[in-house]
């Protein structure tokens, strides 16, 4: 009887051995999985700030060619006939965009 006690309290220490390991490996991918996540989104948020950076870069630069030759055709009197409505056509894409956060 004694022998079967030995092999119960051994099996049984070896569960409970078991089971606490695997509650902290449980903790910690669940830590390290909360971190990848909120890595991800950080990058997320990165490559779309990026994208909105580089839309409004490619606005204003259109708004000034715009506006230079507006310049020009206005103290020039050369240019061309859609001058006019590609400032405005710019400007409202500006207007559009927004202000720069």
């Amino acid at each position: 009887m004694s022998e079967w006690v030995s092999v119960l309290a051994g099996a049984g220490g070896a569960v409970a051995a078991s089971a606490v390991t695997g509650w902290f490996t449980r903790g910690s991918a669940m830590r390290q999985a909360d971190a990848q996540v909120e890595s991800t989104h950080a990058a997320i948020k990165a490559e779309a700030r990026l994208c909105s950076l580089e839309s409004r870069r490619h606005i204003y630069a259109e708004l000034l060619a715009a506006v230079e030759s507006a310049l020009l055709t206005e103290r020039t009197g050369r240019g061309q006939t859609e001058d006019p409505a590609l400032l405005h056509k710019t400007l409202g894409a500006l207007i559009l965009e927004g202000p720069a956060d």
